[in-house]
């Protein structure tokens, strides 16, 4: 996958790359092309401020435990992987390309609710985690902040597929800020 770091210089098939993928996660953005950059300028903008970060609306996720789950979420090895043992299909065409970054969104996702999961089980009394409000609580809360910090609190497609569109390393230096 294409990053967007800033010692990265983007190629005109790159940019091409980079801009069918954002097409593809948020295909209702292009009604027009200010309508599209203005939407989706998360993507290419790297001076940003990020938003605060919120727990609102959320049962028993304080803000100090959200963050260390961001952080556990920052950490784990299963994330590089990801992205590593991901080939870029992007030279197989448009079906390729939303392959990878399918499969990168869906890997990303998994981490979040193991995550949210573990956090979640310790209170839960009776019944399973996955259907319980704290673990519903969590997922809202780890996928809030996850946005907050990756399109610094615009509204975007699911946080997955935009950490498969932003890259690795793009997204392990959005979340550390």
């Amino acid at each position: 996958m294409l990053t967007t770091s800033s010692e990265n210089t983007i190629g005109s098939q790159d940019l091409q790359t980079y801009i069918r993928s954002i097409l593809l996660i948020d295909r209702g953005s292009f009604e027009n092309v200010t309508s599209y950059i203005d939407r989706n300028t998360y993507f290419f903008s790297r001076s940003a401020t990020p938003a605060q970060q919120e727990a609102n609306g959320t049962i028993n996720v304080d803000i100090e435990s959200l963050n260390e789950a961001v952080a556990e979420f920052m950490s784990s090895p299963d994330l590089q992987k990801i992205f590593e043992n991901t080939t870029d299909m992007s030279d197989t065409g448009i079906k390729g390309l939303w392959q990878s970054i399918s499969v990168i969104s869906k890997g990303c996702n998994d981490i979040i609710n193991h995550i949210c999961q573990a956090r979640a089980r310790p209170l839960v009394t009776e019944g399973e985690v996955a259907k319980s409000s704290q673990y519903k609580a969590w997922v809202k809360a780890m996928h809030g902040a996850l946005r907050q910090r990756l399109t610094y609190g615009a509204s975007s497609p699911s946080t997955g597929l935009v950490m498969a569109v932003l890259g690795y390393h793009e997204c392990k230096r959005r979340l550390k800020e």
